[in-house]
């Protein structure tokens, strides 16, 4: 029985080893993009405050998809501008489709145009927590 645990911590910490050793190679490559104080591209996490206007439309001929925009008050969560309120509008269509409601938390997509001057648009659904957990249910089953 002691033997079996044995086996089983070690396979876990071979395994989250190996994982973290995958992770660090394929990012070796990874292109670096400068981020200045006028100028780049971030992503970060958002919450909902608020959805302001809803101008969408369910699609009946393409698998009922909305399409159209609404507008929502977003506040940032991480990043150099943390804590700021932006107004956003969110695009939908039948590839790029986030519904969200207010409380939701999402990526969203930072463009630094000038000093203090950004953009900011919505890129997906903040998935980070539901992948932590699957990797720890995953290593909790080994």
């Amino acid at each position: 029985m002691k033997k079996e645990l044995i086996i089983k911590i070690v396979s876990v910490v071979v395994f989250m080893a190996l994982s973290v050793g995958v992770i660090i190679y394929a990012n070796t490559d990874k292109p670096t993009y400068t981020i200045t104080e006028s100028s780049g591209v971030e992503y970060e996490t958002a919450r909902v405050l608020s959805v302001l206007e809803d101008n969408t439309t369910v699609d009946t001929e393409t698998e009922n998809v909305k399409k159209g925009n609404s507008e929502l008050e977003v506040e940032l969560l991480t990043g150099r501008y943390k804590g700021d309120v932006c107004h956003v509008t969110n695009f939908y269509s039948a590839l790029y489709n986030v519904d969200v409601a207010k409380g939701d938390k999402l990526s969203v997509r930072i463009d630094t145009t000038g000093v203090g001057e950004y953009q900011v648009s919505i890129y997906n659904y903040n998935r980070i927590p539901l992948m932590i957990g699957l990797v720890l249910v995953f290593s909790l089953c080994l």
